[in-house]
């Protein structure tokens, strides 16, 4: 639970009005969570995709539920104690609070039409947002942020994956972290890039972004909170970061109650969880775990039946990350993959990304050619060759091999076929995402077939599945 006391804040800012009434200002109380339970985890989202042309953020594929408990699209928030709130605090703004947070996650995107659409699939007994027709998405926008939500609706969501809306104090400590300006990025709201009105794809403006990661906080939906962190009257609750059109500073929130139509039209939400579990695995046995589906001239990504991942490049001088949407700093990550066995004659690098961001990545790989492992720095400058090797075992397109990563601070440990490789040293990239690495040079064809992915996030060894499993 989240403790209150009075703190200094930045200077307020001017009111912005927003769907709701007004607040009634009362006394500051503790914030404390609602209904805390452990995470059974929506799966994959997001994938980035790189192809020779550069960066593109592929389609997000939606919550998968029920699942395991899984770090996938969430962030967490470390344990501290965050400002929140101004000093001088105006009509629709929070009074300045310490938050004394333990460790949480949030979800890394507001919850999307398309993720709506399968839990009205999954809950015959759930009732659409206002303004659908039927209950299925608006087709031309199946990323954009859900609109139209009561905050029972956005309650019960969360509750059917295990998860929570996030209290206030919650919402605000993702959203400002150790920043002291009225948005995540800064004082100035142009620097937020945001659009003067309508709504876009979840996480398509990269310039929203807490220091956390968390993105679209301000502006894109209004976003629903649990327990707010100063009351309000009764039968309401607090909205938080306002729409594109009018966009909310950090410390600003409208309550409203679920009759006021103009405010559920506008409102969207979040899930939080109080944990996530620091190890994720997939055997591709369901191919509802999350990965990313596509077929076009460029690129297949695909499920095979019975327990297979395939991913397809069909250019040549090309590549491509498909990640997970798991975001660390000590990472251990391991996968089991094969050349396909059709793929074009030509130099072809598969294997695992890590530590990747907007800027580039490592890769630890197989060069076809070569017969060699090799570690990759993938900048906007070009790819290096930090570290290679002739592995002492090497199944190629005739069998699959395993590939592992143990990164912890600027020490990178790798391991083929369970046996140790070499260690780099190397602090380009201190935290990013996990998923796949495939590149074609002088092939035009290329395709990789993944067995098996693990990826575990606190700094320990990945645990025996064959333990696990008795």
């Amino acid at each position: 639970a989240a403790a209150a006391a009075p703190a200094p804040a930045p200077a307020a800012a001017p009111a912005t009005n927003g769907p709701g009434a007004s607040l009634r200002r009362m006394l500051p109380i503790a914030a404390a969570r609602r209904h805390a339970k452990p995470l059974i985890a929506s799966l994959l989202a997001g994938a980035m995709v790189i192809a020779a042309g550069g960066y593109a953020l592929d389609r997000l594929e939606p919550h998968a539920e029920p699942g395991p408990v899984d770090p996938r699209r969430m962030i967490t928030i470390p344990a501290a104690r965050y400002a929140i709130g101004i000093a001088e605090p105006a009509t629709d703004e929070l009074t300045a609070l310490l938050a004394n947070q333990a460790s949480f996650a949030i979800d890394r995107y507001e919850v999307r039409n398309v993720d709506y659409e399968r839990y009205l699939v999954r809950h015959p007994d759930a009732s659409p947002p206002n303004g659908w027709i039927g209950r299925a998405a608006p087709n031309d926008h199946p990323d954009f942020p859900v609109v139209g939500v009561t905050h029972e609706q956005a309650e019960r969501y969360c509750d059917a994956i295990d998860k929570r809306l996030p209290t206030e104090a919650d919402w605000e400590s993702a959203a400002r972290g150790r920043a002291t300006g009225r948005y995540p990025w800064g004082n100035d709201l142009a620097d937020g890039d945001l659009p003067n009105r309508g709504a876009y794809a979840v996480g398509s403006v990269a310039a929203n972004r807490s220091e956390f990661g968390v993105q679209d906080q301000i502006g894109n939906a209004w976003e629903w909170v649990g327990t707010p962190a100063e009351p309000v009257g009764a039968d309401q609750h607090v909205l938080r970061g306002g729409s594109n059109r009018s966009p909310l500073a950090l410390s600003q929130r409208v309550a409203a109650g679920t009759g006021d139509l103009t405010a559920v039209g506008q409102a969207g939400f979040r899930c939080a969880a109080d944990a996530v579990s620091p190890e994720f695995r997939d055997d591709f046995t369901d191919p509802g775990s999350g990965w990313p589906l596509r077929d076009d001239a460029a690129l297949s990504l695909a499920y095979l039946p019975p327990s297979t991942y395939d991913l397809i490049l069909r250019r040549e001088n090309a590549k491509t990350r498909v990640l997970a949407g798991i975001e660390s700093t000590d990472v251990t990550v391991e996968t089991t993959i094969q050349l396909g066995a059709d793929s074009s004659e030509g130099t072809i690098r598969y294997g695992i990304a890590f530590r990747a961001t907007g800027r580039g990545s490592y890769a630890f790989v197989i060069d076809s050619v070569a017969n060699q492992w090799q570690l990759l720095l993938l900048t906007g400058e070009g790819g290096k060759v930090l570290a290679h090797g002739v592995p002492s075992m090497l199944g190629g397109r005739v069998a699959p091999d395993v590939l592992r990563v143990e990164a912890r601070g600027a020490r990178i440990d790798l391991f083929f076929n369970d046996e140790f490789v070499d260690r780099v040293v190397d602090d380009t990239f201190d935290r990013g995402d996990v998923g796949f690495y495939l590149q074609t040079k002088d092939a035009d064809d290329a395709e990789v077939l993944v067995e098996a992915f693990a990826v575990r996030t606190d700094g320990a060894a990945l645990s025996d599945p064959k333990a696990a499993n008795g």
